[in-house]
């Protein structure tokens, strides 16, 4: 491929070891501008994965990608997954799909709108999904959210939880109107699923998880009863052809193991067939409504998205007792529930009248299961929240620590610039945080205060430094 230069670079992504992919515009010889999606890794060329207007995998010869979603991933192995719309001439409508690289590097479609469902009955097929949410691990096993509609399908029941194996074999894990056994003889129907928050990931981008590189899918449930719960499934690793195992079907009741590092399940209900890669083993429950921490606050809703890191370790925010307003941010760790911070508690690095008021963004964790997350404190004489906007993180060890605060000072730059926000955060395995952040640079030539936004990052010795502005 003759490349002459790109136009628009937008959308990085980097893995563990170095590899970038992005999302591009170039001039490609006689073709042309084309969008496309490129991977250049750390040993190697830049490599074009895929383009506008060339033939996209599992449909017919004259159907070309159009566009390509914001929605990609580059796994630890260097191998992308990525949403896209198609046209041509054959098809009715411009159906999204999402694609991922095999273990020997070619595009195998997932899933597409009109595509049959895997696990469902005949005439379900899925609605458009280049836009679905997806995390994608370094064994090349991917999980993603779909909706399909279809014979019996109803608003109950269109909205399920897929897995696929590194050869591109897609299998269903949980679907709405499924039923879990999550305790002995306790059965309840689930009415809806999430996992990570939208977007995708390759579990080294910084972003929040619902996979992890031990095959771990994670995912919450709400049922039926106004009840929910967070519960992680096993992948099975590829078995040989002929290879018999259990699967998940729709309409089949689930039982879930206590813990499954400790070997022990209360009796999974099995359906003996041949499978292939991703089905998963047993499911173990993380969390559920009525659940206690050790103070005795007893779980409520899951409010948020949970995530999981390559540690299988989990984080989420509980709706606690005490108060609609009433939360924690709380990581399971080794079986056991650790609060990292809970609403109505004195912060580290604030003022003493000062408490945790409400959580307004996810958290985000590492493979240490070190936690940082941006939160909105409130002073306890008032009684009314105050701009005492936050970020605090744990990475590196030493406990939780105050990062930056609203109105506070913004290191390397001069007196009187200081933070207007915060947004996205990341946090690495090392413990290293990178921040972005709103900032008043203060009054220019007698117009009003102005902001901008840029990014601090963490030095190994814990201090913050511009990183871009």
């Amino acid at each position: 491929i003759t490349v002459g230069f790109f136009s628009d670079v937008r959308e990085p992504r980097i893995n563990n070891r170095g590899d970038i992919a992005f999302l591009g515009r170039a001039e490609r010889g006689t073709v042309g501008f084309t969008q496309g999606l490129w991977v250049d890794p750390v040993t190697g060329d830049l490599e074009l994965i895929a383009s506008t207007n060339d033939p996209a995998p599992g449909f017919a010869p004259d159907i070309t990608f159009e566009s390509f979603s914001d929605q990609f991933a580059i796994n630890g192995q260097g191998r992308l997954a990525f949403g896209a719309q198609v046209s041509g001439d054959s098809l009715p409508s411009r159906p999204g799909g999402l694609w991922m690289q095999t273990d020997t590097g070619s595009l195998s479609l997932l899933a597409a709108g009109g595509m049959p469902a895997p696990g469902t009955s005949a005439g379900v097929v899925f609605s458009d999904v280049d836009d679905t949410s997806f995390s994608y691990n370094r064994n090349g096993q991917l999980t993603f959210l779909a909706q399909v509609t279809g014979n019996d399908v109803t608003a109950d029941n269109n909205l399920g939880i897929w897995t696929a194996n590194s050869d591109g074999v897609v299998e269903l894990l949980v679907r709405e109107g499924q039923q879990l056994e999550v305790a002995v003889g306790d059965f309840r129907t689930i009415s809806f699923l999430n996992f990570t928050s939208p977007g995708a990931n390759g579990n080294q981008e910084g972003r929040r998880s619902s996979l992890s590189d031990r095959g771990e899918a994670l995912f919450r449930a709400q049922f039926d009863d106004g009840t929910a719960g967070l519960f992680v499934a096993q992948l099975i690793p590829e078995p040989s052809t002929g290879t018999i195992a259990a699967f998940f079907l729709f309409g089949f009741c689930l039982r879930v193991c206590r813990r499954r590092r400790a070997g022990m399940c209360l009796g999974l209900l099995l359906v003996v067939a041949p499978v292939s890669a991703t089905q998963a083993s047993d499911l173990e429950v993380v969390a559920l409504t009525g659940g206690k921490l050790a103070d005795g606050a007893t779980f409520g809703n899951f409010m948020q998205f949970p995530q999981i890191n390559n540690s299988g370790d989990v984080l989420f925010v509980p709706a606690l007792s005490g108060g609609s307003n009433s939360g924690a941010i709380v990581v399971r760790q080794d079986g056991a529930f650790r609060v990292v911070a809970q609403t109505e508690a004195p912060l580290p690095g604030l003022e003493a009248d000062v408490i945790l008021e409400r959580i307004p963004s996810a958290p985000i964790f590492n493979a240490n299961g070190e936690v940082a997350f941006q939160a909105v404190g409130r002073v306890t004489e008032l009684g009314a929240i105050t701009n005492r906007d936050a970020v605090w993180s744990e990475g590196g060890g030493g406990g939780l620590r105050l990062i930056a605060q609203y109105n506070s000072q913004v290191p390397d730059t001069q007196l009187g610039i200081v933070y207007a926000g915060f947004g996205w955060l990341s946090l690495s395995d090392n413990g290293r945080l990178l921040m972005q952040a709103g900032i008043d640079t203060g009054p220019s030539s007698g117009s009003p205060r102005a902001t901008t936004n840029g990014w601090w990052l963490e030095s190994p010795v814990g201090e913050i430094g511009r990183a871009h502005v």
